[in-house]
């Protein structure tokens, strides 16, 4: 994970598959997988990644639909995204990470629905958010500074 927030997407990737090939049920590396694949603008396994998360767990699926809306959003498959976006929200809170619906929303240009969502993050978890690359996009924000910015 730490690669992963430094932006050395390569590091984090070779990283991920040493845990999985230690450890396959390690199913939190392949959401880092997915989303350094996806920094990387290598799309494919990134989807690839996120559905193997999605189905590693009974649990997992909401998930692994906001984490997937947010690449399809980045492909400009906006309408694919808003409908995988809708079937992970649709699960409720506890089943999906509102830094992840976040994500997705920004990804698909809805800022301030992202800021919402990021605002219902627990504290010490909106400031570790911050640092994930998949928000660059709101940094230039004047609420997402207030959000990210220590306590």
């Amino acid at each position: 994970d730490a690669a992963y927030l430094d932006r050395q997407y390569g590091d984090a990737i070779t990283y991920a598959h040493q845990a999985l090939d230690l450890s396959p049920k390690r199913y939190d590396e392949l959401t880092v997988l997915g989303v350094a694949y996806e920094q990387r603008g290598d799309y494919r396994n990134a989807l690839v990644a996120l559905k193997a998360f999605g189905a590693s767990c009974r649990d997992c699926g909401p998930e692994s639909d906001a984490l997937l809306a947010d690449v399809y959003a980045r492909r400009h498959e906006v309408s694919r995204a808003r409908t995988t976006l809708a079937i992970a929200r649709r699960a409720g809170a506890d089943s999906v990470s509102p830094a992840d619906v976040a994500v997705a929303l920004a990804s698909m240009g809805r800022r301030a629905e992202a800021l919402a969502w990021f605002s219902r993050l627990k504290r010490k978890y909106q400031v570790f958010a911050a640092l994930d690359p998949r928000l660059d996009v709101l940094r230039d924000d004047a609420k997402f500074r207030e959000f990210a910015r220590p306590a």
